[in-house]
């Protein structure tokens, strides 16, 4: 029986190192960073701290928040914006994550917190466009 174009002897295959049809970049470590995950993480702290600091604005001014209420406007939509800027770094950064050998945990991590705050502002603005 000799041997054809379709059947190999098992003394041929490739001994290199990396078996045939694999991408070299998966076999590397998961080493690089991702920037845009971690801007979104940062972004989403800010964001997180903004709140604190907005609500405690509001308390501090107590009865008199109408006179304050256009400050209040452009803190929520500053909020409102690092949000959305938050969100698409983290996919971005998820987007970078499945494509290189980075870390996953971050990007993952962003994106989870970065769509908790998006549902949490949907939520708060359709109970505040609502009558009670």
């Amino acid at each position: 029986m000799a041997w054809t174009h379709h059947v190999l002897p098992p003394t041929t295959a490739p001994t290199y190192g990396a078996t045939f049809g694999t991408d070299p970049k998966q076999n590397a470590p998961a080493t690089a960073k991702n920037g845009p995950a971690r801007a979104a993480l940062i972004l989403i702290l800010v964001q997180l701290l903004g709140s604190f600091g907005i609500a405690a604005l509001a308390f501090a001014v107590g009865s008199q928040i109408l006179q304050y209420l256009w400050l209040f406007g452009i803190l929520s939509l500053l909020w409102f914006l690092m949000a959305v800027a938050a969100f698409v770094l983290a996919i971005v950064g998820m987007v970078i994550a499945v494509r290189r050998p980075t870390r996953k945990r971050e990007a993952v991590f962003a994106l989870v917190l970065t769509s908790i705050a998006m549902v949490w502002i949907v939520l708060r603005t359709v109970a505040s466009v609502l009558p009670y």
